[in-house]
């Protein structure tokens, strides 16, 4: 088992569709993957340094031989340390980058941050908090998740300062919805899987939910961090494999179905033009 290698990565984008890509992928017979949302083992420090034996442990505890061995991690691509031990761990792995617009993936990013009771304000007013905070050379984690993470072409270039365009397939997940067997098809054709089926009914992660209480949320988060005694006594009692799905059901535990506001057009207008030289650099890296 300890020669086990990760055959194919799914490694971003954040509310870009990794997780419907993941799921469908998962369900076909050439493929085995965790049960976890996010498989996290290079992107965290602690993890990695713990071995890939331990990691093992926790994602494949039951890995079936012969299969093509599947990870994804929605924010991997955002860091330079965790694609490089990916690269150190497997040179030849296929990597998997779902891309949306990004106006939208930024909207979307914000509703899950608020979902969890991390942000009262509008979209439009943290927007233009993190842009002023930005100019101003103020770190603001606003404008890095929501805005910065957007610009895609400067972390496939970073990618791909480690892996060949031959080895990463760019999935914009608009086209996928719009012709799904289709575009699934060609995505497993470029994996090698040669019968491929489309059989998870998407309904989840079309629901959108807010925090029943911030305040809560806000307890939960703080007694699921690395360092908090809950945690501790949490990975004690709950099986290795177990713990990122058992805190999942925790957190959904907290929120409940809402209505989603509408995106501001003059904010929507005002990212667009802001993304515009990125988009234009991956279409003519990327795209063609």
């Amino acid at each position: 088992m300890n020669k086990l290698k990760v055959d194919i990565a799914i490694v971003g984008f954040q509310k870009a569709g990794t997780t419907s890509i993941l799921k469908y992928l998962a369900q076909q017979e050439e493929i085995y993957s965790h049960p976890q949302k996010e498989m996290t083992y290079f992107s965290v420090k602690e993890e990695y340094e713990k071995g890939w034996e331990e990691a093992i442990k926790r994602y494949f505890s039951n890995y079936t031989a012969g299969k093509k061995l599947l990870i994804k991690h929605a924010t991997l691509i955002r860091h330079e340390a965790s694609i490089k031990r990916l690269h150190e761990h497997n040179p030849d792995a296929k990597i998997i980058i779902c891309l949306r617009d990004p106006v939208q993936r930024a909207y979307s990013s914000y509703l899950m941050e608020k979902a969890n009771g991390n942000q009262t304000q509008s979209f439009k007013e943290v927007i233009a908090e993190a842009f002023e905070n930005n100019q101003k050379g103020i770190s603001d984690w606003r404008y890095n998740v929501f805005v910065k993470l957007g610009e895609y072409v400067n972390y496939i270039d970073m990618l791909h300062q480690y892996f060949p365009k031959e080895s990463m397939y760019v999935l914009k997940i608009e086209d996928f919805h719009q012709d799904k067997l289709n575009q699934f098809t060609q995505l497993c054709n470029w994996l090698g899987i040669e019968k491929p089926s489309i059989t998870v009914v998407e309904n989840q992660h079309n629901t959108y939910k807010v925090a029943k209480s911030g305040m809560l949320s806000k307890m939960l988060t703080n007694s699921l961090s690395e360092k908090s005694l809950v945690k501790k006594t949490f990975r004690k009692i709950i099986p290795l494999e177990k713990q990122a799905i058992f805190g999942d059901k925790i957190r959904e535990l907290t929120k409940k179905k809402a209505i989603k506001e509408p995106l501001d057009s003059k904010t929507k207008e005002f990212l667009e033009k802001h993304y515009e030289p990125f988009q234009k650099g991956l279409t003519d890296k990327y795209l063609l």
